[in-house]
């Protein structure tokens, strides 16, 4: 019998054709993760769009709900004046408050108030914020996805 060059310790040589196989080789190794790549890259790119608008109409839907809840609030506060104002002591205190009224033989003195919250526009703003959610990854998935 004899023994093979390989099993002998020597060298063995390749031609040509040996060379094309094996770069062949080397070539393959790197499509399957060249396929997948580019199979995943293409998946994520399908699905951005509706993920993107899910994530939008999420956020809208988030702040709608602050605002609501904001809007109840105040038809609350607003019930109870009104509930406050069909009273003899109610009117008499808004025509005192707002129209500076006075009974006879009174002094008015007038206090001016900065800060007054009962503004649609603060109630507006409050809700916004409310619904802004400071996250760090609420601003990240902003930022990928954007805002209205």
């Amino acid at each position: 019998m004899r023994a093979s060059r390989a099993s002998r310790g020597a060298p063995v040589r390749r031609g040509p054709a040996a060379s094309r196989a094996c770069a062949r080789g080397a070539r393959r190794r790197w499509l399957l993760p060249l396929l997948l790549l580019l199979i995943f890259a293409a998946a994520a790119w399908g699905f951005y769009a509706p993920v993107k608008i899910h994530y939008q109409e999420a956020r809208e839907q988030a702040r709608a709900r602050a605002e609501l809840e904001a809007l109840r609030e105040r038809n609350a506060h607003l019930d109870s004046q009104i509930e406050r104002l069909q009273t003899p002591e109610g009117v008499e205190e808004v025509a005192r408050e707002t129209l500076g009224m006075v009974k006879e033989g009174e002094n008015a003195f007038v206090v001016v108030d900065a800060s007054h919250e009962d503004s649609p526009a603060v109630a507006a703003a409050q809700a916004e914020e409310g619904a802004e959610g400071a996250g760090v990854w609420s601003g990240l998935v902003d930022l990928v996805f954007g805002r209205r």
